[in-house]
């Protein structure tokens, strides 16, 4: 009776553990951006089932905040952004992507969100393996206010979305953290840096001295016609 006891304890343990298995794992990656500059940010999808998980799109909310909770400090997302990680070897879409990015600007007049998306071309699914492939990159900008070196700002992931094509019932079915078949590991925040600028040539220096007022101003205006 005992031994019975133990076992099923070990199955049910096991059984538990099992469900409780996200399958889809998000990473974020750390960056720097220098002082009036630009900078990009990783981000990473895979799966901890050897035999692969299915996707056909995803959709993601990010979020930039100041680590000291100041509202004088914006790290913003880059408008535009570039998308050339759609093009990148590594991407989870590469060669399939349907170059869609869903809402890819909130109405802020300062972009401290965005919600990018993406899906492939066809009625097929792409395989996420335990290797590690290319899942969004983020362009970021400390250009349009004054930040100092050793600033921080956590870029978080607020929420996310998949789907996959269900051959034996044409569906597109979402996988996400209330399914009870795939979930995914809401991963740990990016930290981004503010790093000193890199001190320019002179004659570079001059040309910036002339140009970079007027860029500011053209920035200015932009964001001001949005709010």
């Amino acid at each position: 009776m005992r031994r019975l006891i133990l076992l099923l304890l070990v199955l049910s343990t096991t059984a538990a553990a099992s469900s409780a298995r996200a399958d889809l794992i998000i990473t974020i990656d750390s960056a720097s951006v220098p002082v009036d500059g630009l900078g990009v940010v990783n981000v990473w999808i895979e799966s901890d089932d050897p035999i692969a998980d299915e996707i056909n799109s995803y959709e993601l909310k990010f979020a930039l905040t100041s680590r000291d909770n100041s509202t004088f400090k914006e790290l913003y997302f880059s408008d535009p952004q570039t998308f050339n990680f759609l093009t990148d070897v590594n991407y989870v879409f590469v060669n399939q992507s349907l170059n869609v990015i869903f809402n890819p600007w909130t109405p802020e007049p300062i972009p401290t969100t965005i919600t990018m998306g993406d899906s492939v071309s066809s009625v097929a699914n792409v395989s996420v393996t335990t290797q590690k492939l290319l899942l969004v990159q983020l362009n970021l900008s400390a250009e349009l206010f004054p930040l100092n070196a050793g600033d921080e700002f956590d870029l978080s992931l607020v929420s996310a979305h998949f789907t996959r094509y269900d051959f034996a019932d044409p569906d597109f079915d979402p996988l996400d953290p209330q399914t009870v078949d795939v979930n995914f590991v809401q991963p740990s925040d990016g930290l981004v840096t503010i790093t000193a600028s890199v001190v320019p040539e002179p004659s570079t220096a001059v040309l910036l001295t002339l140009g970079l007022p007027a860029v500011r101003l053209v920035r200015r205006a932009k964001f001001r016609s949005r709010s």
